[in-house]
């Protein structure tokens, strides 16, 4: 039987299987039909008439449209440009690179932000163009439009020609935008403190225009010889207590990554819950970290 090349014999069953209708025959043979038994679901063990009924297999439907899933198989491994996975790989890698071109001019944003630019007008909303509007569509399309038209066609049409789920201009996108940055500026500031090793901090709770409790953190650090101070962040807060936001300026520190043992210096300003020289923030820091040292501000 060495001219059946589809044969398989298994010690464990103690009989022979059909190795390609073993791996296709579930996808080729309906599920209300009753799957065949010997080959296939079951081991063959009669060889008395072994040569007829393998003959019998190979000539059979199933096996045949097995045979030919298996040859199509072996090719496509063997000419991967056949695979349909790499062909639709290779679309998706251009539509990434397109979207990664789009962002690549999001760099108005970092703009707007170095200078301290709002970038919202009077509305945010509705489609871009390279035209002019007839009202102040906001700094950041104003700025966008400015840099395209300086672009060449291909670029400006990855704009204007983009989908709805990936033009990268709403606030939404924008606002994600801003806050990756932030992060990453966080990163750099924690990477200065880790060379410097010891660092401040500065804190004050104030209510923002949404009547949100929220409390302001800062760190000061040296670095090349020179005091360095950073915002970081706003933290929401729902309490005022000089016990509650230690214990919020404590947590948001260790978040943060930052070793509480190297704090040498913490301000706030005198309110009693903040400076108070009992039950204020800086008393109940300073009982954790002894070498933090208070100053008013």
């Amino acid at each position: 039987m060495n001219e059946i090349t589809w044969l398989a014999n298994s010690n464990i069953y103690n009989g022979s299987f059909c190795k390609r209708c073993v791996v296709f025959a579930p996808q080729t043979v309906s599920p209300s039909a009753k799957p065949p038994s010997s080959l296939v679901s079951g081991p063959h063990c009669n060889y008395k008439k072994a040569k007829e009924h393998y003959s019998n297999h190979q000539n059979c439907h199933y096996h045949k449209l097995c045979a030919a899933m298996f040859d199509n198989f072996v090719q496509t491994n063997a000419d991967k440009s056949r695979d349909v996975r790499n062909a639709l790989n290779s679309s998706r890698q251009k539509a990434v690179e397109k979207n990664r071109n789009r962002l690549s001019h999001m760099r108005t944003i970092e703009f707007c932000g170095h200078q301290e630019i709002p970038l919202r007008g009077h509305r945010d909303a509705g489609s871009f163009s390279l035209n002019e509007t007839d009202c102040n569509d906001g700094v950041f399309k104003a700025a966008l439009r400015l840099r395209l038209e300086a672009a060449d066609k291909q670029t400006s049409d990855l704009f204007l020609k983009a989908p709805g789920n990936a033009s990268y201009l709403s606030w939404r996108v924008q606002n994600q935008i801003i806050s990756l940055m932030g992060d990453a500026i966080k990163k750099q500031i924690l990477f200065h403190i880790a060379q410097r090793k010891h660092f401040s901090i500065l804190a004050d709770e104030k209510t923002d225009v949404s009547q949100t409790e929220q409390l302001s953190l800062s760190v000061r650090f040296i670095k090349d010889t020179k005091v360095h101070e950073k915002f970081f962040c706003f933290v929401p807060i729902s309490s005022t207590t000089g016990k509650d936001l230690a214990s919020t300026i404590i947590t948001q520190l260790s978040q943060l990554g930052l070793n509480l043992e190297h704090m040498r210096g913490q301000g706030y300003v005198g309110a009693s819950n903040m400076g108070g020289t009992d039950r204020g923030v800086q008393a109940r820091v300073k009982e954790l970290y002894p070498l933090a040292m208070y100053t008013h501000f």
